[in-house]
């Protein structure tokens, strides 16, 4: 290979080779030019330095831990790190793919290399002179993510405050902040980009970091802003389109000067980076960084572990017995299905993670891909918590499980409200209320339909908080924090009549009933289909009403699954939510919570809209969206405000 290479050069080039590699064997040899002028140890290799750059390099673990390079800010930097860095910048790659587990550092590594690169193209003397490109021509290191804004973070945050705290790069490559970019001396910029941005195409790539490609949209063939992408890989298309870019603009004798980094915590076995790793298996110039949470800080967890089993598309993931291991093995040998199913070890400090979402803990905590389809609802057990987590008598409150609108279907208001004597001032008079926790603000959604699918209905109220235990993915660490315990007052599934159309107006009608016995409905969302009047009818009697999806992003549907694991739902036996909850499935291809080719989750939907504005608008301050994995923690009982007189309602405690 060398000697190929080397037949490329001219005789002249091949002759000042051959005396460089002389010189740089024996130090004591002089170059033609000091036996000339009898001066100095003048060598060839030190006067072609001397003119490509304008000062010397430092290694790569000098630039981490000199604080006149990068602050303080890697102070902390796991030594792991340190060594994958040494290893990649002395390794001579062209391409890094950082992906596993979430918070093992993936986006602080991949700044710090971004940061290198832009620290060897400043101690050259004329970057464009030595990449052979136009004086006038920018050198652009980009930072493409989901969103703009998601990429100005990873540049702001990462990359940003550590060149701020850098005495070399004050000094010496000092840089402006403009609308879109951040800019270097000669004309180098590093650009935040959305991965719909096809703009960035336009730039003279060097290199860059694709944040989470896994979770880029895959476009349809045909959509007019993205035509150019075709119906494939979104993450795979713009990889190929920007190495073709730095290919035309940058490489010099079949190599490229730049880096491109590629970083995305896993989803499935179809992402892009578990693609990419397959691909690039047998390429030396491709550096793969794969690790679990416990990896590059394991020194922070206990030594006892536990074992999971990774299914697949016909074995299912559990935590295994320390008894069951080998059996299990044998067993999967013996199946055939050794090669596609794994068994893994994690530090029994995740116990409870795994055990409160397995599948999530398996992709997010120990960075290992999982089937693209999965049922939603793993924990099947805690569903029923959710029906006997209050001692109180609470039923269906309707006449039907599913109310046809042109058949029989009316509230059983005993089972829900109660009539009460309503003090106003001196006057006395009767009204209803609520029968549990009434003077609770309540929220409403509606999943709308017309003939196709069912309505959903459900309506319910925050009783409560709980402390419950979260981990924060970044770190590792665990933190403790009240959520809200929800409760649900009406499930409701609307179907069409046969040959007719669901009325919209009675379903309003719903709305308006429980207003008047006594339910104060102070919030509503409704799905986007066919919601515009009803919405705007809301507003004018009253009510704070706007649209939301449950489906895209899936912001609900986590939040939902949280406060089931927690047992933080509080809800009544009825039996079309709960045949909807067992059967939703989670397309991780689409990120999307979706129901079986014959199935339906119009309750499901409906109870998940609710759950989450509880959980985001519950007195006007906005709380955070539940993601990722959590723990039971202590009830904490919010004192109910009493609005009727006398207060002889059932209202239960919150214990246990």
């Amino acid at each position: 290979m060398l000697l190929k290479e080397f037949q490329k050069l001219s005789p002249s080039e091949q002759e000042a080779l051959v005396l460089t590699i002389r010189e740089m064997g024996d130090p004591a040899m002089r170059s033609p030019i000091e036996a000339q002028t009898g001066g100095g140890p003048v060598r060839i290799y030190d006067a072609l330095s001397d003119g490509e750059y304008l000062r010397p390099m430092v290694d790569i673990e000098t630039f981490i831990k000199d604080p006149y390079y990068l602050g303080t800010t890697c102070d902390n930097l796991y030594p792991q790190l340190v060594e994958d860095l040494k290893e990649l910048f002395d390794g001579g790659y062209r391409e890094a793919i950082l992906t596993g587990s979430i918070g093992w550092g993936k986006t602080f590594f991949a700044s710090i290399a971004l940061i290198r690169v832009l620290y060897e193209i400043s101690c050259l003397r004329d970057p464009h002179r030595s990449f052979g490109i136009a004086k006038d021509t920018n050198i652009a290191l980009i930072a493409i993510s989901v969103s703009e804004q998601l990429a100005m973070k990873v540049v702001f945050e990462n990359i940003v405050t550590k060149i701020k705290q850098s005495p070399y790069f004050m000094e010496n490559f000092p840089f402006e902040v403009t609308k879109r970019e951040i800019r270097f001396p000669h004309n180098v910029w590093v650009a935040p980009r959305a991965s719909t941005d096809t703009a960035a195409l336009g730039l003279n790539v060097f290199g860059g970091i694709m944040d989470e490609g896994n979770f880029f949209e895959n476009l349809k063939r045909g959509a007019s802003a993205n035509e150019r992408w075709g119906n494939r890989d979104k993450a795979q298309a713009l990889y190929d389109q920007l190495v073709r870019r730095m290919k035309s603009r940058f490489m010099r004798g079949g190599r490229m000067p730049g880096l491109m980094i590629v970083v995305s915590s896993k989803r499935t076995k179809e992402d892009f980076t578990a693609k990419r790793i397959r691909d690039s298996k047998d390429d030396p110039e491709v550096f793969v960084r794969d690790y679990a949470m416990w990896d590059v800080k394991r020194e922070a967890y206990g030594q006892k572990t536990f074992h999971v089993l990774v299914g697949n598309e016909t074995v299912p993931s559990r935590i295994l017995k320390d008894e069951e291991v080998e059996p299990v093995r044998e067993k999967l040998k013996e199946s055939g299905q050794f090669d596609s199913v794994i068994i893994i070890s994690v530090p029994e400090d995740f116990r409870k993670d795994f055990e409160a979402d397995l599948e999530g803990s398996i992709r997010d905590v120990a960075g290992v891909e999982t089937v693209s389809i999965s049922p939603f609802i793993q924990q099947r057990d805690l569903l029923e918590k959710c029906l006997s987590l209050s001692d109180s008598p609470h039923q269906h409150p309707f006449s039907v499980e599913e109310w046809d609108q042109k058949g029989s279907g009316k509230f059983l208001w005993d089972r829900v409200a109660s009539q009460v004597r309503v003090r106003d001032g001196a006057e006395l008079f009767d009204g209803w209320a609520p029968k549990f926790h009434p003077g609770t603000t309540r929220h409403v959604h509606i999943d709308p339909s017309l003939t196709s699918d069912a309505t959903g209905f459900c309506c319910g109220c925050v009783v409560g908080f709980k402390n419950v235990q979260r981990r924060n993915m970044e770190t590792g660490e665990t933190y403790t924090e009240p959520a809200p315990i929800i409760w649900i007052d009406l499930m409701l599934r609307i179907i069409p009549p046969i040959g007719g159309e669901i009325d919209q107006a009675q379903v309003r009608g719903l709305v308006h009933q429980m207003r008047q016995h006594g339910f104060a409905v102070g919030y509503l969302s409704m799905d986007q289909y066919n919601s515009a009047a009803s919405l705007q009818i809301f507003t004018t009697q009253g009510i704070e009403a706007e649209r939301v999806s449950v489906d895209k992003p899936m912001d609900a549907y986590d939040t939902l699954k949280a406060a089931i694991y927690e047992n933080r739902l509080m809800m009544y036996r009825y039996e079309p939510v709960l045949k909807e909850l067992r059967a939703l499935q989670h397309d991780r291809i689409r990120n999307k919570v979706d129901h079986p080719r014959l199935g339906s989750k119009d309750v499901s939907d409906a109870l998940a809209g609710v759950v989450y504005s509880l959980t985001t608008k519950y007195r006007g301050a906005p709380m955070g969206i539940v993601r990722g994995i959590s723990q039971y923690g202590d009830p904490m009982v919010d004192q109910q405000r009493e609005i009727v007189e006398p207060s002889n309602f059932f209202m239960p405690f919150l214990t246990g």
